[in-house]
């Protein structure tokens, strides 16, 4: 589907930018994916599909993902019917010592500067450090 197909494209530009000898094989990459299109759907159902279809990604192709040295991947998306509710983040990180294990975290933003200032687990609502 065309979520996979935009992730891969970015590998494909990840795997362009190690051929450049400046970049080589310097430290790991990222992936950040931010849809400004809303969902009109609750935050919870958003999350767990956001949450498997990452895992089924990182199954897929996670010896690509690997030889790209993506340690990251992070989606964002907006909730709401006509106006953003909520921002749900979705991330699969290694930074916890697991191989790109995925948590979606509902941000809080700050009014004035839209900068996200607060994280919730999106499946419990429990505050995220």
């Amino acid at each position: 589907a065309w979520p996979e197909t935009l992730l891969l494209g970015a590998v494909d530009e990840l795997e362009r930018a190690r051929l450049n000898s400046k970049v080589g094989i310097r430290p790991n990459s990222s992936l950040f994916v931010h849809f400004m299109s809303l969902i009109d759907m609750e935050p919870v159902e958003v999350n767990t599909m956001m949450e498997q279809f990452l895992d089924m990604f990182v199954a897929k192709h996670g010896g690509r993902l690997q030889r790209s040295k993506v340690d990251e991947i992070v989606i964002k998306v907006g909730i709401g019917k006509e106006a953003r509710e909520h921002t749900l983040r979705v991330t699969a990180s290694s930074m916890t010592g697991e191989y790109l294990k995925t948590l979606g975290l509902l941000e809080e933003i700050d009014a004035n500067t839209g900068a996200p200032v607060k994280w919730f687990d999106a499946a419990s609502g429990s505050e995220s450090a």
